[in-house]
């Protein structure tokens, strides 16, 4: 089978066309980008084999995807303004605001809002063991969350408990009243969910 368009000729033959339309159908897509890459495939596949027509839910949806940021939904939106030149006419631009130029003719990203799992900071505790006071970093500082250096004794009980700001990144903590002895600490947020544990 021979299928024609107006700015190629592409030769496939109808049994290499198939097993391609079943392998697609096969991927499960996990995010927007695979859905894009997706359906830009579904709509390749059947324009192929159809002998270069396009349906207008293929239209609809390939321009749908040519109007988005590429930098968010991917390749497949250069896929599909590709596949858009044999139905609109040459003239035609698709142009996302994330694609337009940033000053002196450089193109750049917007910023995207996305949303991301949130990292809680991470404490360093140190010299350990101490001769009488102990620093602590802040590590991926959240901005102005307050969380407490409790620390314990081999019995259980809390001996010292320290509030500690996460928009200052080193403390130095005095333990000069504390006996020399083993201690247990823990560094918790205000709604004492342990964010860190040592000796």
């Amino acid at each position: 089978m021979i299928c024609m368009n107006k700015n190629r000729m592409i030769m496939m033959r109808h049994k290499q066309c198939y097993p391609a339309d079943i392998m697609s159908g096969l991927v499960l897509p996990s995010n927007s980008i695979e859905d894009n890459e997706r359906m830009v495939n579904r709509i390749e596949l059947r324009h192929l084999s159809s002998g270069g027509n396009f349906s207008l839910t293929e239209i609809q949806e390939l321009r749908s995807l040519a109007v988005s940021c590429p930098f968010t939904e991917g390749t497949a939106v250069y896929r599909a303004r590709n596949l858009l030149v044999e139905v609109d006419s040459f003239n035609t631009e698709y142009i996302n605001d994330c694609e337009l130029p940033s000053g002196q003719g450089s193109k750049s990203m917007s910023p995207i809002a996305e949303e991301f799992e949130e990292i809680p900071p991470q404490f360093v505790l140190y010299p350990n063991p101490n001769a009488g006071s102990v620093f602590v970093s802040v590590i991926n500082p959240a901005p102005e969350e307050q969380y407490f250096l409790d620390i314990y004794n081999m019995l259980g009980q809390c001996v010292k408990s320290i509030p500690i700001s996460t928009r200052v990144q080193d403390y130095q903590i005095s333990l000069e009243n504390l006996e020399n002895s083993l201690y247990l600490y823990t560094i918790v947020r205000l709604n004492y969910e342990i964010i860190h544990y040592g000796q």
